[in-house]
């Protein structure tokens, strides 16, 4: 049984893998790269850990996991998925929900128009309030930002502990910057009552609220949509979770890793050689940000044309965007058997490099590596086939040609919008 786990402390790490009776050095020794995984897509599992878990049946597991706090799950397939009742092929993979308006109340300011003579990006004067962690929601309102938004970010006393996470740049988390650069910042104690109303206080300024807490949480801190509604009458009010439908019974975590393991992505992901490769990099967070900024976007049009009249309310999640990854397969277009598709290409070395071939090349690893990578680009190329040299240092990338308009420069290689309004 090949399955995920997921720790969102060092304690459960610990007490899990000493339960299942592997080495203490180890366990130690793991950690670090375990928690820094989701930055550096690479965590490196030592092999004694996975040794001991192979003495144990994946149920002694669960059982472990749940007496430890630790997070597992199963890695289930394409055909586990299928089976699911929540999966439909016709859905959007947000839900917009238009709720009753109170009568009377007043309606959001009109929208603050550019300076003259400027042509404003399409959310110019518009207001977006966030409370977010990690990737999914911090990306979906750096969305919104680049579209012209005034982005107010709502963190806890002391800042986000995301700050410091390594690589920094100028003091400051590299991957938090690119993120949130640009947005202002609001130190608020939601926990309390005189944080909870310095949010509906933040809140009745803004068009949108948007937030990633966990199930049931915006209801325990009385800061659900009927709560902020009375502070900002019109508030488009958005959720970007892990989980909506799905699954039944007891939920692992909601991060990327244990999403991808449940949805079945994770067992779509392979190496050119058919075998299950789960990724690293946080797929589901990436496209589950665009997502929920779609969503935001969805409403706002929704209002603005008066389409809608109401409250609104939108709804995305990481195990949406696993649906809008595998609809194609879910929908039954791979083979009967319910496996995999083959390659689209590789990624393999040659004798001086590494480059990436597109479908059809008819070149096996091997073959690659017995000339550098010059000469296989100008074959392939010659050949009609989609080739190109992997770039594997990080820092080179803003000096590429075909990429270095993306790119500004603030300490460290800062990603640009890419579109223009004209």
């Amino acid at each position: 049984m090949r399955f995920e786990v997921e720790a969102l402390a060092v304690q459960p790490w610990r007490d899990f893998w000493r339960a299942v009776g592997a080495p203490a050095k180890d366990i130690a020794n793991s950690w670090r790269s375990f928690a820094a995984r989701h930055a550096r897509a690479a965590s490196p599992l030592i092999t004694t850990l996975a040794q001991s878990a192979g003495r144990h049946r994946f149920a002694d597991l669960q059982l472990l996991a749940e007496r430890t706090g630790m997070g597992i799950c199963a890695l289930r397939t394409l055909a586990d998925r299928r089976a699911d009742s929540d999966v439909r092929y016709d859905d959007d993979p947000w839900e917009l929900r238009e709720l009753p308006r109170d009568l009377g109340a007043p309606q959001p300011a009109p929208r603050r128009s550019a300076r003259p003579g400027s042509l404003p990006l399409p959310l110019t004067g518009l207001t977006v309030v966030e409370s977010t962690s990690r990737l999914q929601g911090p990306l979906a309102t750096s969305v919104l930002r680049a579209l012209g938004a005034r982005v107010i970010r709502i963190e806890q006393p002391g800042g986000d502990p995301a700050r410091g996470a390594a690589p920094l740049a100028s003091g400051v988390s590299a991957r938090f910057a690119a993120l949130n650069a640009g947005k202002e910042v609001r130190e608020i104690d939601i926990r309390t009552a005189a944080g909870r109303r310095a949010v509906a206080e933040t809140v009745a300024e803004a068009d949108v609220f948007l937030h990633t807490w966990a199930p049931g949480e915006a209801a325990r801190l009385r800061l659900d949509e009927e709560d902020l509604a009375r502070a900002r009458p019109g508030l488009v009010y958005a959720w970007a979770s892990a989980w909506d439908r799905a699954p039944d019974g007891p939920r692992p975590p909601g991060t990327d890793p244990m999403v991808q393991a449940w949805s079945g992505v994770a067992d779509t992901v392979r190496t050119p050689d058919g075998n299950p490769a789960p990724s690293l990099v946080t797929l589901l967070d990436l496209l589950g940000g665009q997502l929920a900024a779609e969503s935001v976007l969805a409403a706002l049009l929704a209002r603005e044309s008066g389409a809608a009249t109401g409250r609104l309310r939108v709804d995305t999640s990481l195990l949406g965007a696993s649906r809008v990854l595998l609809r194609p397969l879910l929908r039954g277009l791979d083979d009967a058997a319910g496996a995999p598709p083959a390659p689209a290409g590789l990624v393999a070395p040659t004798a001086d490099g590494l480059i990436a071939v597109g479908p059809a090349a008819g070149v096996t690893p091997a073959e690659l590596a017995t000339a550098p990578s010059a000469t296989w680009l100008k074959q392939l190329h010659a050949a009609g086939v989609p080739a190109r040299e992997v770039v594997t240092d990080l820092a080179a990338l803003p000096q590429d040609p075909a990429l270095s308009p993306y790119f500004t420069h603030d300490g460290y290689a800062r990603p640009t919008p890419p579109w223009s309004f004209s």
